[in-house]
């Protein structure tokens, strides 16, 4: 499973998925470095197998490919 951040900093941008049950974002890397990793630059991300992530909102865990990672900045 991969390590959810405990401690979310405001409007920065993370890298997660959404819940294949209940839609919420779930941060699965991050903060990210806006001057390593511009948010106006594509990302090279790589994984040998789909990421298994549980969601801390439902509790449903799942495997997620790579492909749908989603960047976003958390309020």
């Amino acid at each position: 499973m991969a390590d959810i951040p405990t401690v979310v900093e405001p409007a920065a941008e993370y890298l997660g998925v959404a819940c294949h049950n209940c839609q919420n974002f779930v941060t699965v890397i991050g903060p990210l470095d806006p001057v390593q990793m511009p948010p106006d630059q594509p990302m090279r991300v790589g994984s040998r197998a789909p990421l298994q992530v549980e969601c801390p909102q439902c509790k449903h865990r799942d495997a997620y490919p790579i492909v749908e990672l989603l960047r976003r900045p958390v309020p």
